[in-house]
């Protein structure tokens, strides 16, 4: 999970510059560079993700499930 992440949002950390405020609030000073980024963003790693999760609870936990409920219903 933590190399998805690192992967998804590099990219963006490298377009965005910002100030950081006394208060600990952050403003972005590229905005107009950076906000295509944010509207129309690349998310075919999320969904891919996204897919191998559901693919492996569907293929590991379900059976299961399914023969807990047989047993027992």
């Amino acid at each position: 999970m933590t190399k998805f992440l690192k992967n998804t949002q590099d990219p963006l950390m490298h377009r965005i510059q910002y100030d950081k405020k006394g208060q600990g609030e952050i403003i972005v000073t590229n905005l107009s560079e950076a906000e295509g980024y944010s509207r129309y963003p690349d998310l075919t790693e999320h969904c891919i993700y996204l897919i191998r999760t559901l693919y492996a609870t569907l293929e590991e936990a379900t059976p299961g499930e399914l023969i807990f409920l047989q047993r027992y219903h």
